[in-house]
């Protein structure tokens, strides 16, 4: 087991989803773990994506492959617009959001540890303080992944 938790570990099968094997080729998703309010709150809520955020080997392939498995970028595609994809965005500290067409399916990618170390950071305070608010929750991770937020607000 990775510092992840139950994830997938580095150089076994590729990502499951749901007992499912996704369809990424070996060693494109380097490990995964599951995020988001289904992951922080209590009670889980019903009616949300099922987020998870990945290590990935390379971004610009990982989007690739996601493309073709039926997974179209989400609106959350840092540096860049909803629907377009460019390698120079993703570099060292940002993300991609891959949403799923056929399933609740969402898949937080970036390439840096550093990053997901962060975000893994900002879910485990999130859950910690059972942030229900979305807007909680959200400046929780602005505040942890880039150090943004108004401490008077």
């Amino acid at each position: 087991m990775s510092k992840f938790g139950n994830e997938n570990s580095i150089g076994k099968t590729p990502m499951n989803y749901k007992g499912t094997d996704i369809g990424f080729s070996e060693g494109v998703i380097l490990c995964s773990c599951a995020v988001g309010s289904r992951v922080t709150c209590v009670p889980t809520p019903i009616d949300t994506d099922d987020d998870h955020l990945c290590l990935v080997s390379d971004i610009k392939e990982f989007v690739d492959q996601a493309l073709e498995l039926g997974f179209y970028i989400d609106g959350s595609l840092m540096g860049g617009s909803a629907g377009m994809f460019d390698s120079e965005i993703c570099k060292s500290g940002l993300f991609v959001s891959m949403k799923s067409h056929s399933c609740d399916l969402n898949l937080i990618a970036s390439s840096d540890f550093a990053f997901v170390h962060r975000f893994r950071v900002a879910t485990s305070v999130c859950k910690r303080l059972n942030l229900l608010n979305k807007q909680d929750r959200i400046a929780l991770f602005q505040a942890v992944l880039y150090g943004q937020g108004k401490i008077d607000e």
